[in-house]
């Protein structure tokens, strides 16, 4: 079973993160056990300068260590040097004021002396917990119900609103010069609700009308308060502070066009990763099974994700879906097999051989239906584009020029490896090629073994690629390894700090060279935005003054299919059971519906009855 699927939150810290991390990896009494965005007590930790090591903790594959302090393995835990042995504390805001208790002579003190503006600011902090970070959650989660049309923009427009009055209730409570919330030093309620203040942009990207604080002079009756928030919000991203704990702005948003897909459908993201490696796990299977070539693999696993991009995992079985993916490869791989033959292979992998079945038993007519009704939409799904592209033979190739025989274990491993990229989104992102010098690298580092012309890309340009790609299709697999590696073919075979090893270097190269994590970002129209535009924010649909439209609605997938009277099915309606045809000439599609749609016509006929 894949670990969790939420495992792949990026596991660590990069950028100025990153190097504070590696400044605190000495062991110390104090011990914080968090990751990169857990950071208010990370924040205290460094304004009131507490020695203490880092522990960097992904919450999905939780260390050893952290677990025998904190059975509940919650995350940030902090370990407390007390006698006889260290003694866990956790919740954020209980560490924060341990830490002011704890050590009274480290500076600044985070709470006033006073014991009235003591409570006053336990307050405070109290209204950020439970009022204003469950607003941000609502306003960033928020997606308007199925059938809202036009009234979509305002249930967005009330949580915008509510989420805007918390913050100028709150800043109304700072003190009146600042900059901070208890005048001109830092204090407790300014780094609990820090981590979020600097991150607003969020819905700048991810919403319509973005944030909606009104500009400056633009504030009405309220000017004074955004004002005020405008100066308290600049001095904290001036603080070294939040410079220091904060990652790169990119690991905060992910790739734009599979969370589109994902947005389109309102699929749960966790639940797809699982299904996801579930999926193609049970291809690799049946594939075995029925002594089909590698090709047909490639083929079916980039089918079975491109439907899953299209139709919620809600309206079929994954074992359905990729039985249909595997059928339609075998037919386009020219390794044809009926849709009994790849269920019957599925089901006989669970039996002893002395039991298998064969595939015209009765037991298969229902489930041989289903697959072939979802093969139905599938070609629907990847628009009938039937090009493939398989690694495989260009890595052989490119391994002899690069001096490694096929007998080699650098060749062995790398071919495996170019199985396991087809467990993720790589080959719906990346050419045959590049896929190929990845596997190739990603071996060589993984025995230690650098290939100084491979890495520095002497080569890059015969095969149409460059290391931005590289770099993208090897931290894409590394995450694979880290996250789930008893999922894989080569996971089991080398220590998990091999492949954190290779990270942490890719990532300082990446940094170094200053290359973006994900090569093409994708616009919410679905048109890839430039090379340099990728860490920048996401195009947004607008008219020709920039103004941005009243009618934004969650997007309907663009392969939705749709009726013969042009009506479109329901999100939730697969349609798998129905006969479905196919016109690729628009005027024979518009002649038929033109026909069609004189079956659809009501008409009524009134009569006056005279009693």
């Amino acid at each position: 079973m894949p670990a969790h699927p939420d495992s792949n939150v990026h596991p660590e810290a990069t950028g100025p993160a990153k190097a504070l991390v590696e400044k605190h990896r000495e062991e110390q009494p104090l011990k914080l056990y968090a990751g990169w965005f857990f950071q208010r007590v990370w924040l205290a930790l460094e304004e009131k300068q507490i020695p203490y090591q880092y522990i960097e903790v992904n919450p999905y594959n939780k260390p050893e260590s952290l677990l025998s302090l904190n059975p509940r393995g919650l995350v940030p835990t902090l370990s407390c040097p007390t006698d006889p042995q260290p003694r866990p504390l956790y919740e954020s805001t209980v560490i924060l004021e341990y830490l002011e208790e704890a050590y009274p002579t480290h500076e600044p003190h985070l709470l006033p002396q006073d014991p009235y503006e003591r409570a006053r600011t336990r307050i405070w902090i109290d209204y950020v917990t439970s009022r204003i970070i469950p607003s941000f959650h609502r306003f960033l989660q928020y997606q308007p119900a199925e059938g809202d049309g036009a009234g979509c923009d305002t249930g967005l427009d009330k949580i915008r609103q509510e989420f805007l009055g918390l913050l100028k209730a709150w800043t109304k409570e700072m003190h009146p010069e600042g900059p901070f919330f208890l005048g001109s030093e830092v204090s407790l309620p300014d780094l609990v609700l820090a981590p979020w203040a600097v991150r607003l942009w969020v819905f700048d990207d991810f919403k319509s009308g973005g944030l909606g604080i009104p500009a400056k002079g633009q504030g009405g009756l309220d000017e004074e308060a955004w004002n005020r928030w405008r100066k308290w919000v600049s001095a904290l991203e001036n603080r070294k502070s939040i410079q220091e704990t904060t990652s790169e702005k990119e690991h905060y948003l992910p790739i734009y066009k599979v969370q589109d897909c994902h947005e389109a459908m309102g699929v749960d993201r966790a639940r797809d990763e699982q299904l996801r490696l579930l999926g193609v796990s049970w291809i690799a299977s049946v594939r075995k099974a029925l002594h089909l070539p590698v090709r047909t693999f490639n083929t079916a696993a980039c089918y079975y994700h491109k439907f899953r991009l299209v139709h919620p995992h809600a309206d079929y079985n994954y074992v359905d879906a990729a039985a249909a993916a595997l059928l339609i490869a075998c037919k386009i791989e020219d390794t044809l097999k009926k849709s009994r033959e790849v269920v019957c292979a599925a089901y006989n992998l669970k039996l002893p051989t002395s039991e298998h079945l064969t595939p015209d038993d009765p037991v298969f007519e229902a489930t041989s239906r289903s697959v072939i009704g979802l093969e139905r939409l599938m070609l629907e799904s990847f628009g009938f584009d039937f090009r493939t592209r398989h690694p495989q033979g260009f890595l052989l190739k490119i391994s002899l020029e690069y001096g490694f025989t096929k007998d080699s274990d650098i060749y062995h491993v790398a071919y495996r490896i170019s199985l396991d990229l087809y467990r993720t989104f790589v080959p719906l992102k990346q050419v045959a090629t590049t896929m190929a010098l990845s596997c190739l690298e990603l071996s060589c580092r993984l025995f230690d073994h650098r290939c100084e012309p491979l890495e520095t890309g002497e080569h890059y340009e015969k095969y149409n690629t460059k290391r931005a790609a590289i770099m993208e299709t090897l931290l894409d697999m590394l995450e694979l390894y880290t996250h789930n590696r008893t999922s894989t073919l080569i996971g089991r075979d080398f220590p998990e700090d091999r492949f954190l090893q290779i990270r942490i270097s890719l990532n300082q190269e990446a940094k170094e060279k200053n290359l973006p994590r994900y090569l093409t970002c994708w616009d919410v129209l679905g048109i890839p935005k430039p090379d340099d535009l990728c860490d920048k924010q996401p195009i947004k649909p607008s008219d020709a003054r920039g103004k941005q439209p009243d009618n934004v609605q969650r997007p309907l997938h663009p392969l939705t299919p749709v009726a013969a009277n042009g009506d479109r099915r329901g999100e939730s309606e697969s349609g798998r059971d129905a006969p479905l045809r196919f016109i690729l000439d628009p005027a024979l599609a518009a002649e038929e519906k033109k026909q069609v749609s004189e079956y659809f016509k009501d008409e009524t006929e009134e009569y006056e009855v005279e009693e």
